[in-house]
């Protein structure tokens, strides 16, 4: 309460002491004092009895209005007292439910000492502990860290599960608490497992009587920084997609305007040949062979491109991937004799069904069978296995040869990135869009000099 509200009370109940004793005065002169009198006479008759009589009668009326007076002051100061720690109780009940339910951990802290006076459940849940542990701790000597700090999670733990290091970044949180009025600030706490979640700290004063205390709202950034990396995620993969359709655009300007006319000079060139047959030397026409190869493998890049910015087109229905892997295998035969490749095809008895667009699905397993094969020129062995695996079907390519670095995995499905010589960069990343447009996902674990494993997962039949 206000002091001016105090004095409003004392007043208020001053004069209703001198009204009630008016009022008790006077209904005791006019209605109880002669009965009483007269019987105090009868029991101290005389004028031997006249001082004990007239004491008997002052005292018991100073006694009776004195109390009659008392007794309704203080049932009606009591009666205010109580509906106002009814109130206050209820205040308290409200700010403690908001205090402790706050999405926000809250610590409140002495500013001389340091020392952790009250905490919400949202903080005691931000470092894995609980109430106790924390109050009447060094506020400094919790787990703080620097922003995306890796600290390990060796360090000491107390018995209750609350995690300390000694002191953390002693040095920037107390200048961050010496400065109260300063804006939020990016920290990192050890939790009890050991990690380092990222907060927001922000600080403020609060002043109760001559008590300084400070007040840390910690806010947990780790939903943030997820939401951040995702947001990133999906940029990337705007700028993926808006380079996927500038190579439409162009590969829409290659078929106009290099194609056919390819075709031409191929048809010109094996008719030249065919003109030429007899009348030059054989040493003279292998240079039409050569033209027709050049033209040949000309074509046949303008094709890779325009099959990778073409819309692929599915038809699926249910097939067993067990029967697509075996044709596979036997289309690619000739490079695996060629390249001298063991070749084990790890199937299971059952069938493996799988909702697929066959004619895209086999193109996309050649060309990641032929860049295994293709990693392996001394040779060495390919593994192919399929299984059910969570109600998913399960395709594993694996070989033995040079392998990859964490840089190549990275960028192994960008168009137009290879390590080959001769490669164009397309094949991983359409054998990508076609499983993708299956919605299954692929997955490459490599290292290098020890092999390669691609793991592709395709939605089973139901």
């Amino acid at each position: 309460m206000s002091k001016q509200r105090n004095l409003y009370i004392v007043f208020f109940f001053t004069a209703l002491t001198v009204v009630l004793t008016v009022v008790v005065v006077m209904t005791w002169e006019k209605i109880l004092m002669t009965p009483f009198y007269s019987m105090v006479e009868t029991y101290y008759p005389g004028d031997a009895n006249r001082v004990v009589r007239w004491r008997m009668q002052q005292r018991f009326e100073h006694i009776f209005i004195s109390t009659v007076v008392d007794v309704i002051v203080v049932t009606l100061l009591l009666r205010l007292v109580g509906r106002q720690q009814r109130k206050l109780a209820a205040s308290e009940e409200r700010y403690r439910a908001l205090f402790e339910h706050a999405n926000d951990g809250i610590v409140i802290v002495s500013s001389e000492s340091r020392t952790i006076i009250e905490v919400n459940n949202k903080f005691c849940e931000l470092f894995g502990c609980r109430p106790p542990e924390l109050i009447g701790q060094d506020i400094a000597a919790l787990a703080w860290g620097a922003p995306d700090n890796g600290a390990s999670s060796d360090d000491a733990t107390n018995d209750g599960g609350a995690t300390y290091d000694g002191g953390g970044s002693v040095d920037t949180l107390s200048a961050f608490l010496d400065n109260s009025s300063c804006a939020d600030q990016e920290l990192s706490i050890k939790t009890s497992a050991g990690a380092m979640l990222p907060v927001s700290v922000s600080c403020s004063t609060l002043s109760m009587d001559e008590d300084r205390l400070l007040v840390l709202l910690v806010r947990d950034w780790s939903i943030r920084k997820r939401l951040e990396a995702e947001k990133e995620e999906m940029q990337r993969q705007l700028f993926h997609n808006e380079k996927i359709s500038a190579l439409g655009r162009v590969a829409a300007q290659v078929a106009h305007e290099v194609k056919n006319p390819l075709t031409g000079l191929l048809l010109y060139a094996m008719h030249l040949k065919s003109k030429l047959s007899g009348k030059l030397s054989d040493s003279e026409l292998t240079l039409c062979d050569r033209i027709i190869s050049s033209v040949n493998h000309l074509v046949g890049t303008t094709e890779q491109i325009l099959s990778f910015a073409r819309p692929v087109t599915l038809a699926p229905r249910p097939l067993d991937l067990n029967g697509v892997v075996r044709k596979v295998v036997q289309l690619l035969q000739p490079q695996i004799n060629a390249y001298r490749i063991e070749e084990r095809l790890e199937l299971p008895d059952t069938e493996v069904i799988a909702l697929l667009d066959e004619t895209s699905i086999t193109s996309a397993l050649i060309n990641l069978t032929l860049n295994s094969i293709q990693s392996m020129p001394e040779g060495g062995r390919l593994t192919v296995k399929t299984s059910r695996v969570n109600g998913t079907s399960q395709l594993t390519i694996a070989d033995t040869g040079c392998g990859m670095t964490a840089e190549q995995i990275e960028k192994v499905f960008e168009p137009f990135y290879t390590t080959k010589s001769q490669g164009l960069g397309l094949g991983m990343p359409y054998a990508k869009k076609v499983i993708e447009q299956h919605h299954g996902e692929i997955h490459i674990e490599s290292r290098r000099d020890a092999g390669t494993q691609i793991i592709i997962e395709l939605p089973a039949e139901k």
